[in-house]
């Protein structure tokens, strides 16, 4: 969080970055792990909306009372949450309904396969239509070819990760492109 704040800091007049951090079942579902976000926050002067915590679908699942309790809790610090690998679970979808989240990722297997007759196309289209039904954002996962970005932007998907879009940057070069492009992207 601290490089995210440095990041910020010498980024004036542009949008602010924002970070999202992969928690597992385990943290997640650590009885302190809200207060410890919060003291993160607290520590680095980060505002709460420039973090994206991206917990898995299944992870949710476990108790969903306690689950709704730990994401109003977190929703209430500003902070962004994303269902990652969504679409692989063997989840209800009423929990999109009840639980406070922001995003739903599209898993990678589903993005891999897609082409414009393949029936994973028709698994993305659904996707995107359900969560901006629901008014959540879309980010897709592992976008790796030119054709994926198109389809994914006729379907109008927010966000994308994969290698077409970046390799992974250590701090320093992800610094680099930020100073001078304003953004990773």
């Amino acid at each position: 969080m601290g490089q995210l704040r440095g990041w910020n800091e010498g980024n004036h007049k542009r949008t602010p970055l924002a970070m999202s951090v992969n928690l597992s079942g385990r943290q997640f579902s650590q009885p302190d792990m809200v207060e410890r976000v919060q003291e993160l926050l607290h520590e680095t002067g980060v505002p709460g909306h420039q973090l994206h915590l991206e917990i898995t679908e299944s992870s949710l699942m476990v108790d969903l009372e306690s689950t709704g309790r730990t994401l109003r809790r977190l929703r209430d610090s500003d902070i962004q949450l994303h269902v990652d690998d969504f679409g692989t679970g063997y989840s209800s979808l009423a929990y999109l309904c009840r639980l406070p989240i922001h995003t739903l990722k599209i898993d990678r297997s589903f993005v891999r396969q897609m082409t414009y007759w393949g029936e994973n196309m028709e698994v993305v289209r659904t996707i995107v239509q359900l969560a901006r039904n629901l008014g959540h954002g879309v980010i897709a996962e592992e976008v790796e070819t030119e054709g994926q970005l198109a389809l994914l932007q006729n379907l109008g998907y927010d966000f994308g990760q994969g290698f077409l879009i970046s390799q992974p940057l250590d701090p320093q070069r992800a610094e680099q492109i930020i100073k001078k492009r304003g953004s990773l992207l």
